[in-house]
């Protein structure tokens, strides 16, 4: 195996493991993490908006709270399609170097990705006040054949 392929396979494996350590922390601290994520972004966003004139807004705490409230849970969602997106980039990557054509790499990458959400939904089950959603995998599918759709889409035909 070449260079390029154990860097890809690195990555992918890597990127897993990723997935998995979200997966294991309880409800409360992935919780808590996304929205101080969502209150730092709003908060610098404010901060170079207003200094740039663009606008002219000053939160209080308790408005801080109730937007931050409001984006946290579609910003997670965001973030599973986001997380499955660079995965099926990274497995789409790895069977074009292997030399799998477009059509069964973006296959490959998909159903990887489908089966990595599913045992990963299951994972959550064993973690404190997490609970697998078959939703969520869903969501984790669309965000890899958004992912591995691009790439497929994108890359040069082979002459």
């Amino acid at each position: 195996m070449n260079w390029k392929k154990l860097i890809v396979v690195f990555l992918i494996i890597s990127w897993c493991g990723v997935i998995f350590y979200a997966s294991s922390r309880t409800s409360d601290e992935s919780n808590s993490a996304s929205k101080r994520l969502v209150y730092n972004g709003l908060s610098i966003t404010l901060k170079i908006t207003n200094k740039l004139k663009i606008t002219d807004i000053e939160l209080t705490e308790s408005n801080y709270k109730i937007i931050v409230d409001k984006l946290n849970y579609p910003l997670r969602k965001c973030a599973h399609a986001t997380v499955y997106f660079i995965l099926a980039i990274l497995i789409f990557i790895f069977l074009k170097l292997v030399g799998l054509k477009r059509g069964l790499a973006f296959l490959i990458a998909i159903i990887f990705c489908f089966i990595f959400s599913l045992t990963d939904e299951y994972h959550q089950t064993f973690v404190d006040e997490r609970t697998g959603q078959f939703s969520d995998c869903l969501i984790d599918t669309t965000g890899s054949i958004i992912g591995a759709g691009i790439l497929c889409l994108f890359s040069k035909k082979k002459q």
